[in-house]
C-alpha cells in the first residue's frame, strides 16, 4: 500500500471526499442549500456504517449519510443538539417530498 492510500492519510481522505462529491445526486446539495443558505459540509467520520454495508452488497448506489450533531457519543454525556436534529428532518422530509 502506498503513502498517498495508507489509512490515515489526509490524500486518502482527501480522495474518498471528492468522490462521495462527485456521485451525489444531483438534488441532494441544490436542496440543502435552498432549505439552509449554504453548501452542505461534507466530511468523513467513522459513523455511517450502513452505507458501507448498502455499497458492499449494491456497489452502483448512490449512498449519503447525514444526521444531527452528537457530543461526546459513547460517553456518559452524550449528547444530541436538538436544533440540528430539527434540521436534519426537515432535509429528510424535503429530500422524500422531491422523489418522485
Amino acid at each position: 500500500m502506498s503513502a498517498k492510500n495508507k489509512p490515515g492519510s489526509s490524500m486518502l481522505w482527501d480522495e474518498i471526499l471528492k468522490a462521495i462529491v462527485d456521485a451525489m445526486p444531483e438534488q441532494l446539495f441544490p436542496l440543502f442549500k435552498e432549505l439552509y443558505g449554504k453548501e452542505p459540509m461534507v466530511s468523513a467520520i467513522h459513523a455511517g456504517l450502513e452505507c458501507g454495508l448498502f455499497l458492499g452488497k449494491r456497489p452502483d448506489l448512490d449512498c449519503v449519510s447525514f444526521g444531527p450533531n452528537l457530543l461526546d457519543v459513547h460517553s456518559v454525556n452524550e449528547a444530541l443538539d436538538l436544533a440540528s436534529a430539527q434540521r436534519s428532518w426537515d432535509y429528510l422530509k424535503a429530500i422524500l417530498k422531491n422523489c418522485k
